[in-house]
């Protein structure tokens, strides 16, 4: 349901308004003002709207100088990390697939 209320809001913006509501819609009476942005999820006393912030300065992912694999350290996007990659020069065994950032020689 989410991705076709989604398809019709980026063709009628304004038009849709998706509302989750978790099997409490008397929940909407407590909330007029949600209606007002395209996505909102109510739970209890709390109306949840999707929205984007930075979380961790800009150089906090910079990549080291020296080889090196991101790996999770958690389960979401904050929790990557920078791990060494000493075999990141070895050619790709059968079966495995290879890429690099680095310029072709």
């Amino acid at each position: 349901m989410w991705g076709l209320v989604r398809s019709a809001q980026a063709e009628s913006p304004g038009t849709f308004a998706l509302v989750d509501c978790a099997a409490d819609p008397a929940a909407l009476v407590r909330f007029p003002a949600v209606l007002d942005h395209p996505q909102v999820a109510l739970r209890g006393d709390l109306a949840l709207v999707p929205r984007l912030a930075a979380t961790r300065g800009a150089a906090a992912l910079l990549p080291p100088r020296t080889p090196a694999r991101l790996e999770p350290t958690g389960s979401s996007l904050d929790a990557l990390a920078f791990a060494a990659a000493p075999d990141a020069g070895r050619q790709p065994g059968p079966g495995e697939y290879g890429s690099s950032s680095a310029p072709p020689a």
